[in-house]
């Protein structure tokens, strides 16, 4: 499986939607042919061409989200400013980009396949519009021609026709199909980003994210995670991805969460690593011969009194002679890790778990 697409990295943005944008289109696999497909999805189609058709719907929605990035304007949608909305705001948390793959779903869903259009339900489309609140559809419909979606509204009959491939709306259709199985569609990166393992069933279920996956995405950080992962198999643990932008991990024989270590994919797609250490002040004196870059994201975990109950939760520890006052949610997080820190994190696991 091979991502094919380099993606630069932009440090500089002037608005949230273009991160957004950003992590959706760095969350886009491409995979060899040859996944698992259900032929339930396959609507009379080989797989060769269904395969085809698929890695060019990637690519369209790949493109979107780039284009998204880079000149957010042109989509006339809300626009909210980094400089005045911090990520933490309803602004800078909430986007409005799917309303874009959402409406060729909607379509998708409501409409019927034939002689290579999709005809489409006009007064079931408008509810559904409504539902998910999506604003100047004729906008966006016109934004949509621009990458090969074209809509004929007007008519008696409405349809939508793809003039890349007529295939495309097969695969959209079958998305759109799990989609509604599925629910919440503006929220599931796995629908907005075509998660090839959407097609493996017919059922609501969806096979999450593995390793692979990570992998393949986070190309900067591969080796680090994959190497990280090997070293907490020893110590029986497991991964257990919530949803793609974080990996926890659960004690692998007692098959409960374990709220020790978790791996996080950033929304400006970096990565850092995160230990919860309740009980670093049992072992704290065995931190002074850590690395020096590693005590200092010890010591930054500052307590910010940010819950009434802090005074009581929060974690005390000497570090260098320093008194540390560590935030009992957030505990120690790791930015930037690197091969040569995983022996480190493993260190402090094995001390907090007492193995």
């Amino acid at each position: 499986m091979v991502n094919k697409l380099n993606i630069e990295k932009e440090n500089k943005y002037l608005y949230h939607e273009q991160i957004h944008a950003k992590r959706l289109k760095s969350i886009i696999i491409f995979p060899e042919s040859g996944f698992p497909v259900c032929k339930y999805y396959l609507f009379g189609m080989k797989e060769k061409d269904f395969y085809t058709a698929y890695d060019q719907l990637l690519h369209i929605f790949f493109c979107m989200y780039d284009d998204m990035e880079q000149n957010p304007e042109i989509f006339g949608l809300p626009l909210y400013g980094i400089d005045k909305y911090n990520a933490d705001t309803p602004e800078g948390r909430k986007s409005k980009i799917y309303f874009f793959p959402i409406l060729l779903f909607i379509a998708a869903f409501v409409g019927r396949l034939s002689d290579d259009r999709l005809y489409i339900d006009k007064n079931k489309f408008m509810i559904e519009i409504k539902k998910y609140k999506i604003t100047n559809i004729s906008k966006i419909m016109k934004i949509l021609s621009r990458y090969g979606f074209d809509f004929c509204m007007n008519e008696t009959d409405p349809y939508m026709e793809v003039r890349k491939n007529p295939n495309i709306l097969k695969v959209l259709t079958a998305v759109a199909d799990k989609a509604e199985k599925m629910g919440e569609i503006k929220t599931n990166t796995k629908l907005l980003c075509l998660y090839y393992k959407l097609f493996e069933g017919s059922t609501s279920s969806c096979n999450e994210y593995d390793i692979n996956d990570y992998c393949e995405v986070i190309t900067d950080y591969a080796e680090v995670i994959a190497y990280f992962n090997r070293e907490l198999e020893k110590l029986d643990f497991i991964p257990s991805p919530n949803g793609f932008y974080r990996l926890n991990y659960i004690n692998k024989s007692k098959k409960k969460y374990n709220d020790i270590v978790s791996l996080t994919y950033t929304a400006d797609c970096d990565v850092y690593i995160r230990l919860k250490l309740k009980r670093i002040n049992s072992y704290a004196d065995k931190l002074d011969a850590l690395p020096l870059h590693i005590k200092k994201a010890l010591k930054n975990s500052i307590c910010h009194y940010c819950s009434l109950t802090c005074s009581s939760n929060n974690i005390k520890f000497i570090l260098d002679g320093e008194n540390i006052e560590a935030c009992c949610y957030n505990s120690f997080v790791f930015y930037h890790p690197s091969i040569s820190d995983i022996e480190y994190f493993i260190k402090l696991i094995v001390w907090e778990k007492g193995l």
